[in-house]
């Protein structure tokens, strides 16, 4: 990493969170500069980062046992061991630190330098020698089809790539296709990785070529942005188009990529910019939602979220989360703590800091119309923070933690290949099973003394000797209602890119003069200036450190 934006990150955490990068790395095992267990050491940063982040990861990662500072004053009375909430939390847990791990990971691959360790053999195709950047043409394309680590490792120089035809067709249909087709998502997403300023040429990041050329050479690509862009577009062709180009990518992955570093990488450029794999759980999460429950009138229930609220607050905040897989698992999370709060308006989040656990449990009485809304607002809330202060904050320790400790880019591989299923299992399924491996879960959970890595390894040891499925509603059987709101995801998530900060670097950049006249935010950024100076001042003025207590 570059060594001022490691700079920029280490100062951004100590100053602005007022998070010590040192104290972190102070509690790391005596013997984590041998590395020798890649995953025990990934464990304790991780485990350090949030422990040092408790004030901002507390709500959805809490270090002690339930009730916990939520954003929903959650609570199960009438579940004596807590195991749904529990097991919620510790996947939401598990999906963050694997985020965490493929940040990493894509940090070091998007720096050149990485690339010079023992892990890349020396005699390589020569167009990943220099920069970092690859164009996308015929000479190139049958290497980077099969994934960028498999082309470090290619013996041979591939000559016969560069073969005139090849060069022809690519440039008569690809290209022709691509050029006329620059008002589609798929043109904008790909301009997006473009480094080149020459129209004919599209120059993209080595490490994300794969998926890229896929999306370049897909037939589906085209149609499903035509489907968009329709002036009167039919819910139905738009999910049969996306499930198509869905289809696709799946074939693609499954005959061309055979290393899972590279089924990751094109897995992370398809759902960050698609969001195949938690849109297909949307879809009986919509289902679920659109059926009525027979229950009390003051209970709420899955249905009262049923809504526009509710797809906008999807739309909004959680198809932008940038967590490749097990996504939806936080909405999961999210919406049961929310269906069994009785307290969600009277108290809000942060609690004041002299609130009592009386106070905050305190249950008052409200209508479920009532109850509904604010369980939506307040699930915003939750993807709002999560999104824009959390996730950016575990980033950027975990980016400092890591040059720290002058990690390599063969650690990362090395984690990928020994906890890969882990990576990518489907937790929802997982979670929704019924099978002797869910219940041992959830009663592992219930154990007081059940850390965290004793689970992950808990869990990662019997997912592999488990079999469970994951179980989707055909088209064809679902709901006009569900499709039609489905639908409206799909082109909510699929609109041309536009380059934006998170929320907490809007507020660090506002300080900026030049910024300062861009945002029609600046009086709220001022006010929140003042305020974050007047604790910091207040704070100083107390502290000490050489006076004796």
């Amino acid at each position: 990493m570059d060594n001022e934006i490691q700079l920029n990150k280490y100062y951004k955490s100590k100053y602005f969170y007022h998070i010590d990068p040192d104290r972190i790395i102070s509690r790391l095992p005596k013997d984590s500069a041998s590395k020798q267990d890649i995953t025990s050491l990934f464990h304790a940063i991780f485990h350090e980062i949030i422990l040092e982040s408790k004030a901002f990861s507390e709500y959805i990662l809490p270090e002690n046992d339930l009730p916990n500072l939520s954003f929903f004053n959650d609570s199960y009375k009438n579940d004596s061991i807590r195991s749904k909430p529990k097991t919620l939390i510790a996947l939401c847990k598990a999906s963050l630190f694997h985020h965490c791990i493929l940040h990493g990971f894509e940090t070091h691959l998007s720096d050149s330098s990485s690339l010079k360790n023992p892990y890349i053999k020396k005699k390589m195709y020569f167009n990943y020698i220099s920069g970092n950047n690859i164009p996308l043409s015929g000479a190139t394309d049958r290497d980077i089809g099969h994934g960028f680590f498999y082309s470090l490792n290619k013996q041979e120089d591939y000559t016969d790539n560069k073969d005139t035809e090849i060069c022809k067709t690519y440039n008569s249909s690809y290209y022709k296709r691509f050029n006329k087709n620059v008002n589609g998502y798929s043109h904008h997403l790909l301009e997006s990785y473009n480094s080149s300023t020459n129209p004919k040429r599209l120059w993209v990041p080595k490490y994300q070529s794969s998926a890229l050329l896929f999306l370049f050479q897909s037939k589906k690509a085209v149609p499903f942005d035509n489907a968009i862009l329709s002036s009167e577009p039919l819910y139905s062709n738009i999910v049969f188009r996306y499930e198509t180009l869905y289809g696709d990518a799946k074939s693609w992955k499954e005959k061309q990529l055979s290393n899972k570093q590279d089924c990751i990488l094109f897995d992370t450029v398809l759902e960050n910019s698609y969001r195949f794999m938690f849109l297909e759980k949307m879809k009986d999460f919509l289902y679920k939602l659109s059926i009525p429950e027979t229950v009390s009138n003051d209970t709420l229930t899955y249905h009262d979220l049923e809504g526009q609220a509710f797809l906008e607050m999807v739309s909004n905040y959680i198809s932008s989360l940038p967590i490749t897989y097990n996504c939806f698992i936080f909405l999961e999370y999210a919406c049961y703590a929310a269906l069994h709060s009785t307290n969600l308006k009277d108290i809000m989040y942060p609690p004041l800091p002299d609130a009592s656990l009386g106070q905050r449990f305190s249950f008052a009485t409200q209508s479920k119309d009532q109850l509904a809304l604010t369980a939506i607002q307040r699930i915003s809330d939750f993807f709002r923070m999560l999104n824009y202060c959390t996730i950016p904050l575990l980033e950027d320790l975990w980016d400092v933690i890591d040059y720290k400790l002058n990690l390599t880019l063969n650690d990362y591989i090395d984690f990928i290949d020994l906890n890969y299923e882990m990576i990518t299992a489907d937790y929802s399924a997982f979670y929704h099973s019924e099978t002797d491996f869910h219940t041992m879960w959830k009663n592992s959970l219930a154990q007081k003394n059940c850390n965290f890595e004793d689970a992950y390894n808990r869990f990662s040891s019997c997912l592999k000797s488990s079999d469970y499925t994951q179980k989707s509603d055909s088209l064809s059987r679902q709901k006009s209602s569900v499709l039609n709101n489905l639908s409206f995801l799909i082109q909510q998530k699929c609109r041309p890119i536009f380059s934006k900060h998170t929320a907490i670097d809007e507020v660090i950049l506002s300080q900026s003069s030049d910024y300062k006249n861009k945002t029609p935010y600046y009086s709220e950024y001022d006010v929140f200036q003042r305020q974050h100076l007047n604790s910091i001042f207040n704070f100083v003025q107390q502290y000490n450190p050489n006076c004796p207590y």
